[in-house]
C-alpha cells in the first residue's frame, strides 16, 4: 500500500506507538520500543512488520560488530524517506513564510516572499504560486499543511474573518488555494491558536489542565484551551482583543497612539499592526506617564476580564512580547493588581516569538499521522 494515500482504517495502536516511538527517538530496535512502552516482542515485531509492508519505516542494513558486543547485532529501524513531509505557510502584513519539514520535524526547506494584501484573486494566485514553488524543492511528497494568518479564522468553514471592505486579502479561500496546490489535507487558523497548540503540547503550559494564553505580536488576542482542546468560539472571533473598544477606541486604535505603528502597513487598511520593538522601548521609558499608562491599563484590564471569565489554571504570555521579559513583567504586575485575589499562574513562554511557527508544525505533523491512521492521542 502506498504511503502517500490516506488510510481508511485506523492502524492498531501498536503500530502507533511503534511509529512515534521512531519520530521522537530516531533509529530503534523492536525490542527497545518494545520494553519503552510495554509491548510483548511479537505484538512489537508484527508492527515493525506492517509498517514496513506499508513503505513507512525500513530496516537499517546490519554491521558486523557494530554494537561493539559480541553475539546477535539487534535491528535497527528507521523512518523511510519517502513517506512524506509536511508544509506550513505563516502569512505575515508583507510577506509569507513557507517551511517543509520531514515527520521528525527537521526543518528541509525555509524561503520567505513578499505579498500586497491586495484583491483576493490576485492573492490566491501568489499563494498558489509560492506553494507549487516550495513543493518542487523536495522529492516527497506533502502528506498535509498547516496556513496560519493573523485575522480571525471561522471554526466551522476555516474560512479568514475580515472587518471592512479594506481588508481584501483577509478574504482570499486559502484553504482551496492551498488544497489545489497541495493536493492534500490543510488546516488554517490563526497566529494566535497555532501559538497556544505549542505552549499547551510543547511550551510552558503542558502541565496545565486550562490554560489562557495571550499573544501581543503584531496583532492581539486571547486563546482559551481546556484538556489540550483549544476553543475556537462559534465564529471564530472569540479572544480578538485588537478589536475589543474602550469608549468607543478599538484597543488597537489605542496602540496606534502610541506611534509605533508597523510602517510596512497598507495605508488602505484599517488593520495597523504593531511593531513590539519600538512599542517595548516607549512604553518601559515611562510606562507610568501619558499614553503608555494608558495602554498598559487598558491593555490589563481586558486581560483580567478574560481571566475572570474562563479563570484558568494559568495565564501564558506568548508572542514577540515574550522576547521582553521586563515589558512582560510589567504586564503581569498590572493584572496582578486589578485582580489581587485571583491565584491563577503567569508563566512567560519560552519561544514566543517562534511558537506561532511552533504551533502550526505540530498541527501539520498531527494532521499527516492522522492521514496515515497512525495518530497517537496524548
Amino acid at each position: 500500500m502506498s504511503p502517500h494515500l490516506a488510510e481508511t482504517l485506523q492502524a492498531p495502536q501498536s503500530d502507533k506507538l511503534f511509529f512515534a516511538h521512531l519520530l521522537a527517538h530516531g533509529p530503534s530496535s523492536r525490542a527497545a520500543i518494545a520494553a519503552a512502552h510495554n509491548l510483548s516482542r511479537p505484538t512489537a515485531s508484527e508492527a515493525a512488520g506492517r509498517l514496513v509492508q506499508r513503505g513507512l519505516i525500513h530496516a537499517l542494513a546490519k554491521e558486523a560488530g557494530a554494537s561493539g558486543k559480541r553475539g546477535r547485532v539487534p535491528e535497527l529501524y528507521e523512518i523511510s524517506h519517502d513517506v512524506g513531509a509536511t508544509l506550513t505557510l505563516l502569512c505575515e502584513d508583507n510577506h509569507m513564510v513557507g517551511i517543509i519539514y520531514d515527520l521528525r520535524g527537521q526543518e528541509i526547506v525555509l524561503e520567505e516572499r513578499a505579498i500586497a494584501w491586495g484583491e483576493p484573486a490576485e492573492v490566491e494566485r501568489l499563494v498558489k504560486e509560492f506553494l507549487l514553488h516550495l513543493v518542487q524543492q523536495v522529492d516527497t511528497k506533502i502528506l498535509a499543511a498547516t496556513v496560519s494568518v493573523l485575522a480571525p479564522v471561522d471554526p466551522n468553514t476555516q474560512q479568514i474573518r475580515f472587518f471592512s471592505p479594506q481588508n481584501l486579502g483577509e478574504s482570499a479561500d486559502l484553504l482551496a488555494t492551498a488544497q489545489q496546490a497541495l493536493g492534500c489535507p490543510v488546516h488554517v487558523d490563526n497566529h494566535m491558536a497555532w501559538s497556544l497548540k505549542y505552549e499547551i503540547h510543547q511550551g510552558v503550559a503542558q502541565k496545565h489542565e486550562s490554560v489562557l494564553s495571550v499573544h501581543l505580536g503584531a496583532a492581539i488576542g486571547a486563546t482559551f484551551a481546556l484538556e489540550k482542546v483549544i476553543y475556537r468560539g462559534a465564529s471564530g472571533f472569540a479572544g480578538a482583543l485588537s478589536y475589543v473598544t474602550d469608549n468607543g477606541v478599538f484597543l488597537r486604535d489605542t496602540i496606534q497612539k502610541l506611534g509605533v505603528v508597523d510602517s510596512s502597513s497598507l495605508a488602505t487598511r484599517s488593520l495597523r499592526l504593531l511593531d513590539i520593538p519600538a512599542t517595548v522601548e516607549k512604553i518601559m521609558a515611562a510606562p507610568d506617564r501619558g499614553e503608555a499608562k494608558e495602554y498598559l491599563e487598558i491593555f490589563s484590564r481586558h486581560v483580567a476580564n478574560a481571566l475572570m471569565i474562563v479563570d484558568p489554571a494559568c495565564l501564558v504570555l506568548t508572542g514577540p512580547m515574550a522576547a521582553y521579559p521586563e515589558f512582560a513583567q510589567l504586564i503581569k504586575e498590572k493584572i496582578e493588581q486589578l485582580l489581587p485575589w485571583h491565584t491563577v499562574e503567569v508563566l512567560l513562554s519560552e519561544d514566543g516569538a517562534g511558537a506561532v511557527r511552533r504551533g502550526a508544525a505540530l498541527g501539520a505533523t498531527q494532521l499527516a499521522l492522522t492521514t496515515l491512521g497512525l495518530y497517537l492521542e496524548q
